[in-house]
This record gives structure tokens, C-alpha cells and sequence, in this order.
């Protein structure tokens, strides 16, 4: 996974599009056909870049599929980058998609995300949690706030490794 990551790091260029000739979508529509993940058996991993336009902050989700193969619903892991490429981290990520439709106002959608993730966290034996107390930052931008939205933890939570140029601080 880490030479997937840093892989990912080193050729995403938001401004190049989503197109099949770019290179860093290339490598994320390539996920799920990698045989290097290590991955748990029956797990997939798939890339996502943007549809339409580029994502502010690519990501890898990896799925069980006896809990969830769609993330646009429900609890998946996911490998998201902050929005410069410097860090990724490691998440569990609720699906907001299909879940934002059900809201009229933004601040509902997100006050609702906060509630589900202290469930979440409270749902979690005190000796896993001890520690917890900030949430990931992935940049500006509606999509890296709704990744944001539904995440309770922090430095601890999260797995944030510099992916730039091939170094890991983690």
C-alpha cells in the first residue's frame, strides 16, 4: 500500500482532469486490480480521482464486502489525501452521498455526521480511544469538509505519513 500511496502522491495533478490519458487517474483506476495491496482475503480496494472534475482530494477506500462495497453509504476504510499531496490518512469514513440527499440544509447534513460519528466513537472500548481528540485535515473545499464532518478523533485516529518524494515520517 505504501508504494501505492506514495505512487499516488507523486503523479495526481488536480488540474490535469479526470481523462483516461492522466497519469495519476490511471493509477487510481488501476486500484482494484493490484495483486500488491496485502490485503485481507475477500477485500477490495478501489481508487477515486473526481468525476467530471477532479477531486480536491483523492482517495483509496478498501472494503469488506459483508459490511459495504459503495461509498457513497455506510462504513468503509479509506486512505484520503490532504488536498496539497503531503499527507494521507488512514480512516474510517461514513458514506455521505446517497445520506446528504435526505437533508435540506447543509448545516442538518453536517450536525447529523456529528452525531453518527460520537455514536461511533462511544460504540468503542475506552482503552482503543483514550487519546482521541482532533480530527484529520484534508484542505478547503466542500467534499474534504464532508470527509471531515463525520470523523472524530484526531493524530491518533488517523495513519498521516509524508508521501511526497518517497518519504514516510510514520
Amino acid at each position: 500500500m505504501r508504494d501505492l500511496l506514495i505512487e499516488v502522491a507523486g503523479k495526481y495533478d488536480r488540474k490535469l482532469g479526470t481523462g483516461v490519458e492522466v497519469a495519476g487517474q490511471r493509477v487510481l483506476r488501476g486500484v482494484e486490480h493490484r495483486t500488491d495491496l496485502f490485503l485481507p482475503t475477500g477485500y477490495f480496494a478501489k481508487g477515486y480521482g473526481g468525476q467530471g472534475s477532479a477531486s480536491t482530494c483523492p482517495w483509496i477506500g478498501v472494503f469488506d464486502p459483508d459490511v459495504n462495497t459503495d461509498p457513497k453509504q455506510g462504513l468503509y476504510l479509506a486512505y484520503i489525501f490532504s488536498a496539497d499531496l503531503s499527507a494521507v490518512t488512514l480512516t474510517l469514513q461514513q458514506g455521505v452521498t446517497k445520506l446528504e440527499g435526505r437533508f435540506e440544509k447543509r448545516r442538518d447534513f453536517l450536525s447529523h455526521l456529528e452525531k453518527r460519528a460520537a455514536e461511533l466513537l462511544e460504540s468503542l472500548p475506552m482503552r482503543l480511544v483514550q487519546g482521541w481528540n482532533g480530527r484529520p485535515s484534508f484542505g478547503a473545499g466542500e467534499r474534504p469538509r464532508s470527509y471531515r464532518g463525520g470523523q472524530r478523533g484526531g493524530p491518533s485516529l488517523s495513519d498521516r505519513r509524508s508521501t511526497r518524494r518517497g518519504r514516510s515520517t510514520g
